[in-house]
């Protein structure tokens, strides 16, 4: 046994978050620590990791008891996290990136890096997952994808011996992905043990050997991943089968409006000549991969992508949106692919983030504290938002909670059309099931949802038409009865090319 946790408690402000937690990763084994967003997943690797270092209760290592209350601990005893949102130096390179902290310095030199065989390493590091990356540009000029693959790099040139993976899959593709859980299992071959967190649950079957289960701060499960199935997986994790599936008798009886948002012949950052349209109570799904340009039409929309040339119509007249501001009044509305970023306000509270767009939308100056406050709280009651109050800072929000209160705030807006990239990256199945139920309502009252993904599974399950791009340009498009997931694939993968 590599690592072993006993009776792991720890608490935030008196709010008790972990229960008596025991963990156990063996040597050469891949454990899926799996639960809903909020369930302690994170709380518990940061205990690993150092971070949240007033614990209690008892940690060994290789059977021997330690203290983990920094992170220079955990990496002197050999673990490794890599994070969903990658802990890199966005202006070095992809080989500075590596082997921070691991410098190779020339042999009888104690200040000369031996840049030529760091670099040899890198490459020899990224042909694990099938890819080239460019080593001479600061990583921040690369994909997201690339940037996973150099974060995961990163943990295997520190050697560690213990390496957690938090949704380090999500920005990858299908090939990628697979290099991934070729690379992960050959170092589970190679020894080392690895914490697997995912909310992919196919993922699990794929590469898992244990699955571990926490729900609301509790050890639920420590199962061989033989011995538990999908379903039962889905009820140890949210406590009831709430997978989300298509109603036929709703589906017979949908009708849709008319065309709500259209581009034409619309260029820019990577689009070429794209058309199409959405019409009101309909979820048009945009099916390709990264680098397809399926996001930027949405950014394009909101007035935070350039257009170089073509039209985007409203209701059948023409707009210009220059800003979001400008979107926003033209009631359209945006969640980004990093709600991190560019979606949420971490330093402000659960009630403003979801009442910003409103007040924008409208030059509020001056809003009642009673409306404020009665209007955050039906939005976190309707949306099952998981919050100590309106008042708590968001960025102390599980990713799942920030993403359905990042959704409040347009639905709050009531935006007409409602572009969407990315939705459910990183948020568990009972979040994602959450937040399926909120989309299907919203096309229900008339508004018009696009989904930009690469998640097929998701656009087969809410999209009522699915447009296919690849290389900035649409490949293809069906109805979802029409259309299966290896006919998506072909074309976002362009397989005929």
């Amino acid at each position: 046994m590599l690592l072993e946790a006993k009776n792991i408690n720890i608490s935030f402000s008196g709010i008790q978050i972990l229960y008596d937690v025991d963990f156990e990763l063996n040597a050469g084994e891949i454990n899926c620590l799996l639960g809903e967003n909020g369930a302690g997943k994170s709380t518990l690797i940061k205990v690993f990791t150092g971070i949240n270092s007033d614990y209690t209760g008892e940690i060994y290592l290789d059977g021997k008891p330690v203290e983990i209350r920094s992170p220079r601990d955990a990496i002197a005893n050999g673990i490794y996290a890599v994070q969903q949102h990658r802990d890199l130096a966005p202006s070095l390179d992809a080989v500075e990136n590596m082997f921070l902290g691991n410098e190779i310095f020339v042999e009888g030199s104690k200040q000369k890096l031996d840049f030529k065989k760091m670099r040899e390493l890198a490459k020899e590091y990224i042909a694990r997952f099938g890819i080239e990356i460019n080593l001479d540009v600061p990583v921040r000029s690369l994909k997201l994808s690339e940037q996973g693959v150099i974060a995961i790099c990163k943990a295997l040139v520190a050697n560690s011996k213990i390496l957690i993976i938090d949704e380090a899959s999500a920005p990858l593709d299908d090939s990628e992905r697979v290099a991934l859980y070729g690379s992960l299992q050959q170092l589970a071959k190679e020894g080392k043990g690895i914490i697997y967190i995912t909310h992919h649950l196919d993922e699990v079957y794929r590469i898992g050997d244990i699955i571990t289960v926490l729900r609301d701060g509790r050890n639920v499960a420590r199962v061989d991943t033989s011995e538990m199935d999908k379903a039962q997986l889905v009820v140890s994790m949210t406590g009831n089968a709430k997978l989300y599936s298509r109603d036929q008798e709703e589906e017979a009886k949908k009708t849709f409006g008319e065309v709500a948002i259209e581009v034409e012949n619309l260029s820019g950052d990577g689009l070429e000549n794209i058309s199409l349209s959405a019409r009101k109570g309909e979820i048009l799904g945009i099916a390709g991969l990264e680098g397809s340009g399926k996001d930027m039409i949405a950014k394009c929309c909101f007035g935070c992508g350039t257009v170089t040339g073509g039209t985007i119509k409203m209701d059948g007249k023409e707009i210009q949106p220059k800003l979001p501001i400008d979107a926003i009044k033209e009631n359209i509305g945006l969640v980004p692919d990093d709600r991190k970023v560019n979606g949420l306000l971490l330093v402000r509270d659960v009630k403003e983030n979801i009442l910003i767009s409103e007040i924008n939308k409208h030059n509020r100056a001056i809003v009642s504290s009673r409306w404020a406050e009665k209007t955050a709280k039906k939005f976190v009651k309707e949306m099952g938002i998981k919050c100590s109050s309106t008042s708590q800072l968001i960025e102390y929000l599980s990713g799942g909670n920030q993403q359905k209160a990042l959704i409040a705030k347009w639905v709050e807006a009531d935006v007409d059309v409602l572009f969407m990239i990315e939705p459910t990256e990183g948020i568990d199945v009972g979040a994602r099931s959450d937040l399926y139920k909120v989309f299907k309502e919203l096309a229900a009252k008339g508004k018009t949802i696009v989904i930009a993904t690469s998640d097929i599974d998701e656009l087969l399950t809410l999209s009522d038409r699915i447009v296919t791009m690849y290389d900035g340009k649409v490949v293809g498009e069906y109805d979802y009865d029409k259309v299966t997931k290896q006919e998506i694939l072909a074309d976002i993968l362009s397989v005929a090319s």
